[in-house]
């Protein structure tokens, strides 16, 4: 089974909207890499991006920056999700932590706690 079949089947349907666009980017490495052998071999400049890869000095309007951009934004979009998740469970766990004490304190294992934090 192909990689982007795999993410689509294992895909957890409400969090869809918020997983790396793998199909959006992959096809715009293919568009990148038909640009690249229509226009010959490329001359590189010292830019970098925050993956410190090197890229192109002509690409305005091309579709490695284009990829670049997207990647960027996949990535920040991910990041934000999974900064909101972390955040939801801490407060639910946060939430439930009285429970679990009083639960423990009702049958007299108030330090299991600490042997679990061992």
């Amino acid at each position: 089974m192909k990689f982007g079949k795999y993410l689509e089947k294992q895909a957890k349907e409400e969090w869809r909207s918020f997983y790396l666009d793998y199909k959006g980017l992959k096809d715009l490495i293919k568009e990148s890499a038909r640009e690249a052998e229509a226009s010959g071999p490329a001359a590189f400049s010292p830019r970098t991006t925050s993956l410190s890869i090197v890229r192109a000095a002509k690409t305005a309007d091309a579709a490695e920056e284009r990829f670049f951009q997207k990647l960027e934004l996949e990535v920040e979009k991910v990041g934000k999700f999974t900064q909101r998740v972390v955040a939801e469970l801490r407060q639910r766990l946060s939430n439930l932590q009285p429970k679990a004490d009083k639960a423990a304190a009702a049958e007299g294992r108030t330090g299991d706690k600490e042997r679990l934090m061992e």
